[in-house]
């Protein structure tokens, strides 16, 4: 069984560097979970910037979270993140992410994956703390 913490901190887009690293980012505003993205291979200001872009978002109100691995009973490969990323889409279903909402199978080296969040005040209306996927049974279900 694969268990992988991420802590989940607030920024502004002013304050990330070009060579900050984290391999999730978040988008919210208000009460919603707009985006969930990764920046495995580059700098998360890029990312974030490129997704803003990309997404059309207005910065104003915009809240971004960057989340980091800071535990994991397996080494951190991009395949992992990945898992951890759909999962994170599927159970908290963010507006605008397309891929991962409908459905999540993990990769066939993933048996069972638990992802703990460390997460910020705003963050406990948004976003799961546990989530697993174990046995085929995802909690929690976002379709239950």
């Amino acid at each position: 069984m694969t268990k992988v913490e991420i802590a989940w901190v607030q920024t502004s887009f002013d304050e990330l560097q070009y060579e900050d690293e984290a391999p999730f980012f978040l988008f919210a505003r208000g009460n919603s979970l707009i985006y969930i993205g990764l920046s495995f291979e580059s700098s998360v200001r890029f990312e974030i910037l490129s997704n803003i872009k990309r997404l059309e978002l207005e910065k104003q109100g915009l809240m971004i979270f960057i989340g980091n691995i800071v535990k994991s009973n397996q080494k951190i490969t991009r395949q992992l993140v990945e898992d951890c990323k759909c999962l994170l889409i599927y159970c908290n279903q963010p507006d605008e992410n397309k891929q991962c909402k409908q459905n999540y199978d993990l990769t066939n080296h993933i048996d069972d994956l638990i992802i703990n969040c460390q997460r910020t005040e705003i963050l406990h209306k948004l976003l799961h703390q546990h989530i697993q996927a174990f046995r085929g049974i995802i909690t929690p279900n976002p379709f239950i």
